[in-house]
């Protein structure tokens, strides 16, 4: 199931994507864990490849769990 975690997003700060990194390299100098896992995305990258199959063959797709 999803998570709530207690993250602000960077999103009106510009350059969204590289906000991903920020937030990586301040985790690293933290000695913290990043927001997101492997698992994370993971999960992520099967659902945006399911899309592309639904978008592809017109029919709905299982995501692996």
């Amino acid at each position: 199931g999803w998570q709530k975690v207690p993250l602000v997003p960077r999103f009106k700060l510009g350059g969204f994507h590289q906000q991903n990194a920020v937030v990586f390299a301040d985790c690293l100098e933290r000695g913290e864990l990043p927001p997101t896992s492997v698992e994370d995305g993971r999960r992520a990258s099967a659902m945006i490849a399911a899309a592309y199959r639904a978008a592809q063959t017109g029919r709905l797709q299982e995501i692996a769990p």
